[in-house]
């Protein structure tokens, strides 16, 4: 029985997903709602201007000026929609839920103060179709369908108290939003699993077999991304470069070679988990895009701390070579405006010499 209980109140509260899914998946779910502002607000401009039409045709010039103004804000919201993403993935959640929310006041004016003599039959049409469309935590989609609700419940009863139109508003409520309330958790349910799975399949198409970082055409993609979104701090490329693999690889073995790699790409792992993009560019060569940083120090601290990590590799038994020593020269190239990959790395790559030429097991900037 408390499982069961358990189990409710985590589909209802996270769809069955939990805090750290939704955390993980912020962006994804971002994007899914970016589609669903950009289906929404391309429904409501066609709706709006038919809607138009037909008032002009009845001349309610009340109901004409509205759908203008609609009209004006859904096409505004279509035009700006694929560009929020870019600047924030909060910014998409936010936008879905004003254009929502807009939808809902436009159905309560047309439904309840322009058209007193009818039920709020339209609100109650978009209260259990709209929400179940969107991706967000289902209690967070849930309070603001039960807000709105409340609201047309109380403009019902101040424009027709006492009438049978405000008794069928107070009944349909009690129908609507219940049902609305139990679509949303399995909706939402289904978008994030489906996330989950496309991002599980992409994983395991996008990772180097024997690190598990990105391999070089993925971390392309993903590092390009980044640089056309709206960078809020510092971000930077660096180039890794494994000195004296040949020898190490030719004189212990793939093996030992295999090893050094896959304990370099720990060591890139484990210095910082957020905003870094890695990859193995290919051989003994490494990439990783950090981003959003608070400082420029802090990519002084990422190189200096990923530096060190990898020198202590020497101290364990298993890569004890009896002439070679495990380091890593580390070339730097600080992001600019319109920057693109293929100038980073270019950048990042002489960098990466200028290190080798000072001695190796050393950091360098571009110039």
């Amino acid at each position: 029985m408390l499982q069961k209980i358990k189990d409710f109140f985590s589909l209802f509260l996270y769809a069955e997903s939990g805090r750290k899914t939704y955390r993980k998946f912020h962006r994804d779910i971002a994007n899914a709602n970016t589609r669903f502002l950009k289906a929404l607000s391309g429904m409501c401009v066609f709706m709006f201007i038919c809607l138009g039409f037909l008032s002009i045709h009845r001349q309610d010039t009340p109901s004409l000026i509205w759908n203008i103004v609609y009209t004006f804000l859904s096409l505004m919201m279509y035009l700006i929609c694929p560009f929020l993403a870019r600047v924030t993935s909060h910014l998409s959640n936010v936008a879905a839920y004003l254009s929502m929310s807009l939808l809902f006041l436009y159905c309560i004016v047309m439904g309840t103060f322009l058209r007193p003599g009818y039920n709020s039959t339209p609100f109650f049409v978009v209260l259990v179709a709209v929400p179940i469309i969107m991706a967000d935590v289902p209690w967070h989609i849930m309070l603001m369908t039960g807000l709105f609700a409340i609201l047309n419940l109380t403009c019902s009863y101040i424009v027709r108290p006492g009438t049978e139109v405000f008794a069928y508003d107070l009944l349909y409520t009690l129908i609507f939003y219940p049902t609305s309330c139990f679509l949303i958790p399995f909706s939402v349910k289904s978008t994030i699993r489906e996330i989950v799975d496309r991002y599980q399949l992409k994983k395991d198409q996008d990772l180097d077999g024997l690190t598990q970082l990105y391999h070089r055409g993925a971390a392309r993609e993903r590092i390009s991304e980044e640089l056309a979104r709206f960078q809020r701090g510092p971000a930077a490329m660096f180039m890794i470069d494994v000195d004296d693999f040949k020898h190490i690889n030719d004189t212990y073995g793939h093996m030992a070679g295999d090893m050094v790699l896959c304990a370099v790409a720990d060591c890139i792992r484990s210095v910082k988990k957020d905003n870094i993009i890695a990859a193995r560019y290919g051989g003994d060569e490494f990439i990783l895009f950090l981003y959003d940083l608070k400082a420029m120090d802090d990519i002084d601290s990422y190189a200096e701390t990923l530096i060190e990590k990898i020198y202590s590799l020497n101290r364990k038994e298993a890569f004890q070579f009896r002439d070679s020593f495990i380091t890593v020269s580390i070339g730097i190239a600080p992001s600019f405006p319109k920057a693109t990959f293929e100038d980073l790395l270019a950048e990042a790559d002489k960098a990466v010499y200028e290190a080798k030429n000072d001695g190796k097991n050393c950091y360098r900037f571009s110039n």
